[in-house]
């Protein structure tokens, strides 16, 4: 749901006005499925402000915890919304909504790593640091873990030849990874790029989809494909719109 709710966004920042109604709707949705006191009863019980779980999401709307993973995609559309949100009131909605959601992000950590969920010290990875640290930079907040995640990301170039430790998916790492670079600039946003592109190109089959490996193996082509194309779009300076905005400060 969050990612059609980004296309759609991303589309309406694009000049395509059919896309809106929708792309409102799902917006609306992702507000009231996150874990808050606002949440309506029948997705479940109401999440307290002192729930580590609060300001999250889930795989299912009336799930009663949270993951980094899932609260990554939401939190980017709902900054995507933007584009979308047309009262005074939905913007000041998407405020509260992006507030609660970076407090969640926070409580995502152990020794100044990302973390799957609060309170695990076992499932720090590439993947993690980069959604944690990507919305910290879309959020503006430059503290000491988004430099942390940033510094240890440094070390970890794509590799299309090789899978890390701890990073055995690739193309969703890949994703996450080149957005926070390019929102980075600089150097480390060349240096991304440029390797990024010609891993892709590397292993770009002749009909133009990508292969998968890794855990990614268990996957379907058009998931690797569909990233794949997203990831070598921006490598190539082609940057959706909405991301633009992104980089100016919700």
């Amino acid at each position: 749901m969050a990612i059609t709710a980004l296309s759609l966004s991303e589309a309406v920042a694009n000049g395509h006005e059919k896309a809106r109604p929708l792309a409102r709707n799902l917006m609306r949705y992702l507000l009231t499925a996150q874990l808050t006191g606002s949440r309506p009863p029948e997705l479940g019980k109401i999440i307290a402000p002192n729930n580590i779980y609060f300001g999250g999401w889930r795989y299912g709307a009336n799930a009663e915890d949270a993951d980094l993973s899932v609260t990554g995609w939401c939190t980017v559309a709902l900054m995507a919304s933007e584009s979308v949100a047309e009262t005074p009131a939905e913007k000041a909605d998407l405020r509260r909504a992006l507030d609660s959601a970076l407090r969640f992000v926070k409580q995502c950590t152990y020794a100044r790593h990302f973390t799957y969920m609060p309170n695990s010290s076992d499932d720090i990875s590439n993947i993690r640091n980069a959604i944690g640290a990507l919305l910290l930079t879309l959020y503006a907040d430059d503290s000491q873990l988004l430099d942390s995640a940033c510094q240890d990301l440094d070390y970890h170039l794509p590799n299309a030849v090789r899978v890390d430790e701890n990073g055995d998916y690739p193309f969703y790492y890949w994703y996450y990874a080149t957005r926070l670079n390019y929102l980075r600039g600089g150097y480390a946003w060349e240096a991304w790029r440029t390797t990024m592109a010609a891993q892709l190109i590397s292993i770009q089959r002749e009909d133009g989809t990508f292969h998968v490996y890794g855990s990614e193996s268990s996957l379907t082509e058009p998931y690797s494909t569909a990233l794949g194309s997203m990831i070598l779009r921006m490598c190539l300076n082609d940057v959706p719109a909405y991301l633009k905005q992104e980089a100016r400060g919700f």
